[in-house]
C-alpha cells in the first residue's frame, strides 16, 4: 500500500489539473486509447500480417508478458486509484483493478520503446524517433493522471518497471526465440502450454491468497461507484492474467504450426497486404466478440475457462489459421526460409 501522504500530494495535483486543464479531456482520451487492449489488437496484426512478421510476434510477446507482470505488481502493492481514494477526484474512466504501477505507463515504455529501437535499426538516420517516443510515452501516461485513474507516483513506477522489463526482454528474447525455433514441434507445443500453465497457476494462487488476507477499504467501492456506477471494482480478479496465459499458449502453438504449414511472407502488393489485414481482423474480432456469450455472471471457474479458450483460439487464428488461408487464396506467398532460419523474423 502506498503511504497516504504520497497519495495526498498526488491527489492535490490531480485536483488542480482537472480544475484547470479540463479542456484537454478530449485529446487525452485519444492518448489513453493508445494504451488499451483494443489498440494493440488493431496494430499488432497489421505489423505481423503485412509489415514484418517477427516484429509483430515480438511486440505481442512483449505486451503480453509486460501486462502479466504489471498485474502482479498491482496485486502486490494493492493501492487504490485516485478516484477511489478521494471522492472529489473525477474518475473519467472505469477501472476495476488496483492502480500502481500504471499499466499504460509501463506498456508505453515497453511497446513504443521496443518499436522505436527496432525502427532505429532499419532507419539509423531517423534521429527524431527517440524524442518522439519520450513525448508519446509521457502523453499516454499523463492522460491517465488527468483522467483521475492514476497518481503521479503510479506513472513513475510504471516507467521504471517498463524500462527494466524492456531491457530484459531485448536481451533475453532473442536467446529464447532461437532455442524455441530449434525444437521439434511437440516440444514447442509442450513448452508453450507449460509456460501458460505456470502463468495460470501463479495468477490464480496469488490472487486468491491476497484476496483472503488483504482488506479493501469499503470507501473505495463507494467512491468508485459514485463516478462509474456501471463498473464494480474487482481488484483481485484473475481474468486479465488468464487472458495473458492463453495468449502465450496460442502464440506458441500457432507459431509452431505456422512455421511448418503456413510459413508466409509479408511481402506483396499493397492491395494484397490490405486485404489480408482486413480479412484477418474480421476473424480476430469475431472470436473476441464471442465473449458476450460468456458473461461474468457465470460461475468463476467456468467464466475463466471460457475466457482462456477465447483468447487461445483468437491467437491460433491470428498466428496460424489466418496465414494459412492467406496462402490458400493467394493473398500471401510462401516465405523463402526454413523453419530454423530467421529471414522473415
Amino acid at each position: 500500500m502506498i503511504p497516504e501522504p504520497i497519495n495526498r500530494l498526488g491527489a492535490d495535483l490531480i485536483l488542480w489539473l482537472q480544475e484547470n486543464l479540463s479542456a484537454l479531456y478530449g485529446p487525452m482520451e485519444l492518448f489513453t486509447l493508445l494504451g488499451e487492449e483494443l489498440f494493440y489488437m488493431i496494430l499488432i496484426p497489421l505489423i505481423y500480417w503485412s509489415i514484418h512478421r517477427g516484429t509483430g510476434l515480438r511486440l505481442l510477446a512483449l505486451i503480453t508478458t509486460s501486462s502479466f507482470v504489471n498485474d502482479f505488481l498491482k496485486w502486490t502493492l494493492h493501492s487504490p486509484r485516485p478516484y477511489w481514494w478521494d471522492a472529489d477526484i473525477e474518475g473519467l474512466r472505469a477501472e476495476s483493478a488496483f492502480g500502481p504501477p500504471s499499466g499504460h505507463s509501463q506498456n508505453a515504455v515497453t511497446f513504443w520503446g521496443y518499436l522505436t529501437a527496432t525502427l532505429r535499426r532499419y532507419r539509423p538516420g531517423w534521429r527524431w524517433l527517440w524524442p518522439a517516443f519520450f513525448v508519446l510515452a509521457f502523453l499516454i501516461s499523463f492522460s491517465r493522471m488527468l483522467m483521475g485513474v492514476h497518481f503521479p507516483n503510479d506513472l513513475l513506477m510504471g516507467w521504471t518497471a517498463g524500462a527494466i522489463f524492456l531491457i530484459a526482454f531485448w536481451k533475453l528474447m532473442p536467446r529464447f526465440e532461437a532455442w524455441f525455433r530449434a525444437r521439434e514441434i511437440g516440444a514447442q507445443i509442450g513448452v508453450s502450454f507449460l509456460i501458460s500453465g505456470a502463468m495460470l497457476a501463479l495468477a490464480l494462487v496469488y490472487s486468491k491468497y491476497l484476496a483472503g488476507v488483504v482488506q479493501i477499504d469499503p470507501v473505495f467501492f463507494e467512491n468508485a461507484a459514485a463516478d462509474q456506477p456501471s463498473k464494480t471494482i474487482a481488484p483481485f480478479s484473475a481474468k486479465a492474467p488468464v487472458s495473458f496465459a492463453a495468449v502465450v499458449a496460442g502464440m506458441g502453438v500457432g507459431g509452431a504450426l505456422m512455421l511448418r504449414t503456413a510459413n508466409f511472407s509479408v511481402g506483396g502488393p499493397i492491395g494484397k497486404r490490405v486485404l489480408r489485414y482486413l480479412l484477418g481482423l474480421v476473424g480476430v474480432f469475431a472470436i473476441y466478440a464471442s465473449g458476450k456469450f460468456a458473461p461474468e455472471t457465470l460461475p468463476e471457474w467456468e467464466y475463466l475457462g471460457l475466457r482462456y479458450l477465447r483468447y487461445f483460439f483468437m491467437m491460433l487464428w491470428a498466428i496460424w489459421l489466418a496465414p494459412l488461408i492467406f496462402l490458400k487464396i493467394g493473398l500471401a506467398s510462401a516465405a523463402q526460409e526454413t523453419a530454423g532460419s530467421n529471414r522473415e523474423s
